[in-house]
């Protein structure tokens, strides 16, 4: 099949001493595996919490690699993740614990598609007001045109404190062409330029922290992702978000939060898969100590051309009640295929490859 998406979570506990890394074996199904088809790994979501306390933040890191050293077999890949979370003490004493949520994505039997990898490292020491927020435009030049669709894909984050840690008011991590809390996109194609906006902060209820002298206030930052360039001729990308309900009406409390949305896709759509790009997660008033910030979206259900997404947003101290609210916005893609990949030959795939999605799809095709 040519995207082929197999979600992942890894679940970690009682973890001091240091960042935690391991490596996840994610089971996939081929049988006779294309030779070096293109594999990518993209975070879906994230529950970190520090265990039975709550405390300032000062470093916070999560990091998903595909592991080389295992061969591709067609059976499993295997990932390398790195996950950490502390306050000012250097000698991480206290427990963290939590879960990630990943994607595996494989396109076989497309060699159209292109992808770049790209790592952003931000700092405020030298004040710049580019540097204001975390934010960064990453430029670069690509000679794919606009006949492909552009989604980014965030494999990690990693956000630290220079001198000292500090309370969290809002937390932001993103990586993608949109305009910052919003879903409209400021992408530039003229002349093959294209403009990614990587972004990780996790500020406190100081509104000028970027520009304040104390140096308490110095901090680096790093965005890691990998920008997708897919045919718009056979995939279909269509934006996804929480709606006004979810972030933008009176804030929530009480509880961590979900809601669904549905995307309607053409049929013989069998494997869609989502994405994020931005996550934004801010208490409505002051700045607290953190327990537990939590952001995810995930494929809840599939019916013919109806797919139901959901999101998951919290972010809470250790008050035990979830008193204090907060806001939240997810944005991200969900991708399927264009029925044109198994409607009719002549679509740039193989005849295996268009034997075998209608030989494992025969009972799902419309009649």
């Amino acid at each position: 099949m040519p995207l082929r998406y197999f979600p992942a979570t890894v679940n970690f506990g009682a973890v001091k001493g240091g960042p935690l890394t391991t490596s996840v074996i994610v089971p996939i199904d081929r049988k006779s595996p294309d030779d070096n088809p293109p594999i990518l790994i993209a975070l879906t979501g994230f529950d970190i919490r520090f265990r039975r306390a709550d405390h300032h933040l000062r470093q916070i890191m999560v990091k998903l690699e595909r592991d080389y050293s295992v061969p591709h077999d067609g059976k499993k890949i295997v990932v390398k993740v790195t996950v950490g979370m502390r306050d000012r003490d250097s000698d991480w004493d206290d427990h963290y614990e939590g879960s990630l949520t990943f994607a595996v994505l494989i396109f076989d039997h497309d060699s159209s598609l292109q992808s770049r990898s790209i790592s952003f490292g931000m700092n405020n020491r030298d004040w710049r007001e580019d540097r204001a927020y975390g934010r960064a435009l990453v430029e670069f030049k690509t000679e794919v045109g606009k006949k492909y669709r552009i989604v980014p894909l965030i494999q990690g984050f990693e956000f630290q404190w220079d001198h000292t840690d500090h309370e969290v008011r809002n937390i932001t991590i993103a990586f993608t062409p949109k305009e910052p809390y919003a879903g409209k996109s400021h992408l530039d194609e003229t002349d093959g330029k294209i403009i990614i906006r990587a972004e990780c902060l996790f500020r406190d209820n100081v509104n000028d922290a970027a520009h304040h002298p104390d140096p308490s206030y110095r901090y680096t930052s790093m965005v890691y992702g990998t920008v997708l360039f897919l045919p718009q001729d056979r995939y279909d990308v269509q934006d996804i978000r929480t709606d006004e309900n979810f972030s933008r009406t009176p804030p929530f409390r009480h509880s961590s939060r979900t809601v669904n949305q549905t995307v309607n896709f053409p049929p013989l759509n069998w494997n869609c898969g989502v994405v994020l790009d931005q996550i934004y997660l801010s208490y409505e008033r002051d700045d607290h100590h953190l327990h537990r910030a939590m952001a995810g979206v995930s494929v809840a259900s599939y019916d013919n051309d109806v797919a139901t997404i959901r999101f998951t947003g919290g972010l809470r101290d250790y008050s035990g009640d979830w008193d204090d609210p907060y806001r939240a916005m997810l944005t991200g893609y969900a991708i399927g295929l264009k029925p044109v990949l198994v409607a009719k030959p002549g679509s740039g795939l193989s005849s295996e490859a268009r034997k075998d999605i209608l030989e494992r799809h025969k009972d799902k095709r419309p009649q």
